[in-house]
């Protein structure tokens, strides 16, 4: 099926020698600013299974790479269970949410859907329970989230907003892309937006989007949650919808990146 209003949105690189095979996946483009001073989300795992391995092979093939090869390999290697799994949106009917446990969820995202008040709820109906939200926050207090909606957000109380109080002054955007609940971590290319995540959309509208979910244990969710402090509401503020479009169309027109 074509994606005539998706934007191809996803960040992999696959390396493999003769003897070992890597993937590496998350936020980061392929750009100075992502690899030198944006706060990025970043997974490199070593593919060493036949699940992980078909799992990377077939969004190449779907692709249009020739795989010949890399089926040869994936089938030389052994069948075990994998604690990760490679993901992606492409000709598919796909949904983030269908692929993390139903509990209390953390988002880091930089962009949010126009619709972010709805969008939560929708998860919250679904069976997500508290959610907390970590934002970029711009120099002068603001996050990208329409005024009129950050405001509805402000008023649910089973909905937060965090900020990291380990920060970087080197680092000019908070662009990575997480999604946390206790048992799974989500690492990848999806921002808070229904095109990123597929739920209530549809195939046609999705963005192509790509990411791990890894199998965690609760100390790996309190770690990350460690430096996470509640963001003073009265000292942020929203994003105009019309500068927010202005910016999400300078991010995807490569020439106005700076780098």
């Amino acid at each position: 099926m074509a994606h005539s209003r998706a934007v191809f949105h996803p960040k992999v690189i696959f390396l493999k020698s003769a003897d070992e095979a890597y993937l590496i996946t998350g936020s980061a483009n392929l750009s100075i600013a992502a690899w030198s001073s944006n706060y990025e989300s970043v997974v490199v795992k070593k593919i060493d299974s036949q699940q992980n391995a078909n799992e990377v092979i077939s969004f190449f093939d779907k692709l249009g790479s020739d795989t010949k090869k890399l089926s040869k390999w994936a089938s030389s290697l052994k069948s075990k269970k994998s604690d990760w799994r490679f993901i992606y949106s492409l000709f598919n009917d796909f949904n983030l949410f269908d692929n993390l446990d139903k509990c209390d969820l953390t988002i880091w995202s930089p962009y949010f859907s126009k619709s972010t008040n709805k969008l939560l709820k929708k998860l919250q109906n679904k069976g997500f329970g508290k959610i907390t939200l970590v934002p970029d926050i711009t120099p002068s207090g603001k996050i990208r989230i329409i005024p009129d909606e950050l405001e509805l957000i402000k008023k649910n109380n089973l909905i937060k907003i965090s900020v990291n109080s380990v920060s970087d002054e080197n680092q000019e955007l908070h662009h990575a892309k997480v999604w946390l609940t206790a048992s799974s971590l989500a690492v990848g290319s999806w921002n808070c937006s229904y095109r990123a995540t597929g739920l209530d959309i549809s195939d046609n509208e999705k963005n192509i989007e790509a990411g791990v979910i890894i199998d965690i244990d609760q100390n790996v969710e309190k770690a990350l949650k460690a430096n996470l402090d509640n963001a003073d509401l009265k000292l942020i503020s929203g994003l105009s919808e019309s500068t927010i479009d202005e910016e999400w169309e300078m991010a995807l027109n490569p020439f106005y990146h700076r780098n």
